[in-house]
């Protein structure tokens, strides 16, 4: 009762502060109660740079939000991109490699046939593949070093483990056929559930 006595006498004394059209006012230092009273005054600057502070700290936060969402769509697009076309490039190398042709000759042919499809109708995979195949001739690196570097680029962990395959197939002369017969079949398997996603998705939008 005593603290909503005092906060009442406060509360009337700043709204005669306020309201009051004199252009000086001396503030009280006791409430009528004898309850002795502190004014402070409030710095304005320090009170605003606070307030610029919180401001772009929010605007920072939305565009670091925003940043990253962008580069997870990003990513998302690029990974779907070449999960369409890695399982087809999987399955033409075990069945070339199964026939006897060597790891160096199976890219080149692999890649002669993507650029046998019309470049606008070519995925973005086969044209990464065509151009660092292209990039190769030149600084003459080996096929499985090769296709080490064009899976770092990328980050695409399915084409980071065939790429490891065909290295240690380089290496060692492991048997890449049953390791690259167990891939196309995850890979495909992989696909299908990406087209269900995406037939489900289109379902959800025309719902809407």
């Amino acid at each position: 009762e005593e603290e909503a006595v005092t906060d009442a006498e406060i509360d009337r004394i700043v709204l005669e502060i306020e309201n009051s059209k004199k252009k000086r006012i001396e503030l009280p230092r006791k409430l009528p109660s004898g309850s002795k009273i502190k004014w402070y005054s409030r710095n304005k600057s320090s009170s605003s740079v606070y307030g610029i502070f919180i401001m772009y700290f929010f605007i920072i936060t939305i565009l670091i939000l925003d940043t990253f969402k962008k580069n997870n769509g990003e990513n998302k697009k690029l990974r779907n991109d070449i999960m369409r076309g890695l399982p087809r490039f999987t399955n033409q190398m075990m069945l070339m490699m199964n026939s006897g042709i060597i790891l160096s000759d199976a890219l080149k042919i692999i890649c002669r046939s993507y650029e046998i499809i019309p470049e606008k109708k070519r995925s973005f995979f086969e044209k990464a593949l065509i151009k660092a195949n292209e990039t190769n001739n030149d600084s003459r690196l080996s096929t499985a070093m090769l296709m080490n570097e064009f899976a770092s680029k990328y980050g695409v962990k399915e084409l980071m483990r065939i790429s490891s395959i065909l290295s240690e197939n380089e290496k060692r002369g492991s048997d890449i056929i049953n390791k690259l017969f167990e891939e196309s079949h995850f890979l495909w398997e992989e696909r299908k559930i990406m087209a269900k996603e995406k037939g489900k998705m289109i379902d959800t939008k025309m719902a809407w």
